[in-house]
């Protein structure tokens, strides 16, 4: 599996390393799955958003193409065991959202990226805000995900639609999450950890010198894996296969996309740029939506 990390804002165009994990054993049929975090900037102080998301767009289509060209387009796919099948294709976008504020551009941006991988909304720098004001602003974004167009009015806007995956209410009881989208705080800065709890919960039973983030303030300190300062535990055990579920229904949606990808793609006659073109249209909606060049659908 292969993440993507939207964060806001950042200057650069430029994408760092993936950042590999060891693989994970979704399932108990010695199969692994290696994960992948790939860090994107965001638009930061970009003015020309279009072109923007034509790079992102490029980017993210390049990754299935990879798989493309490995699988010989889905020939070679089995569906019945999917682990590690599509090593290059996005999963799924973490797109961080900064406290207190959702910018009209994030919800144009999250709309654009959804069309090709499905969005998972992260609140950044939870610390920032006291519960009450974190608990009206995830209200807040939750309304603003669900209804777009209600909060970025403006001429010749088309209709947005923002693809957010859901997670099964089993997953969401089981792990506790209290509402979403999630919130995670996180620092550099780490201290040495004996809680046997904090311990377990990370999986570093037996570790020889656990240490966890901490972030120091005048007033005292912010623990990112406690689970009443952040999510941050609840995000790492749903991406990094402690939820089965969750990993497996993310690998679906990969594949259907994935699916997708390929006959747009060959109903292009192979020409990448016809897609990015059609992709940084920004979400329109299937019914209001121009058609590819090859009068293909334009969902990717």
């Amino acid at each position: 599996q292969k993440f993507s990390c939207w964060h806001m804002p950042a200057a650069s165009n430029r994408l760092s390393a993936a950042t590999s994990t060891k693989p994970a054993a979704p399932d108990k049929h010695n199969s692994s799955s290696p994960i992948n975090l790939q860090d994107t900037p965001g638009w930061g102080n970009e003015v020309n958003l279009t072109r923007y998301m034509r790079v992102v767009a490029s980017f993210l289509l390049e990754q299935r193409i990879n798989d493309f060209e490995k699988l010989h387009g889905g020939c070679s796919f089995d569906p019945s065991t999917m682990c590690g099948q599509l090593p290059n294709s996005i999963t799924a976008c973490l797109y961080f959202i900064p406290p207190h504020r959702t910018k009209k551009v994030d919800l144009v941006l999250m709309a654009a990226v959804s069309q090709l991988v499905p969005i998972i909304p992260v609140i950044a720098k939870a610390d920032c805000m006291t519960d009450r004001e974190l608990a009206q602003y995830r209200a807040e974004v939750q309304s603003m995900l669900q209804a777009p167009n209600k909060y970025t009015s403006g001429r010749n806007m088309p209709q947005l639609d923002v693809s957010v995956f859901h997670f099964s209410q089993a997953i969401v009881d089981g792990l506790g999450m209290r509402s979403l989208p999630l919130a995670v705080s996180c620092s550099r800065d780490v201290q040495p950890c004996s809680d046997p709890a904090c311990l377990q919960g990370m999986g570093l039973e037996g570790a020889g010198k656990p240490v966890q983030p901490v972030r120091h303030y005048k007033w005292g300190a912010v623990y990112p894996l406690n689970r009443g300062h952040s999510d941050l535990i609840v995000l790492k055990r749903l991406l990094m296969g402690d939820r089965v579920d969750s990993l497996y229904a993310m690998l679906d949606e990969s594949y259907s996309r994935y699916v997708q990808f390929c006959s747009l793609y060959e109903e292009n006659d192979r020409q990448l740029q016809l897609i990015v073109q059609d992709a940084c249209q920004v979400s329109l909606t299937p019914s209001s939506r121009p058609p590819a060049r090859s009068s293909s659908s334009a969902s990717a």
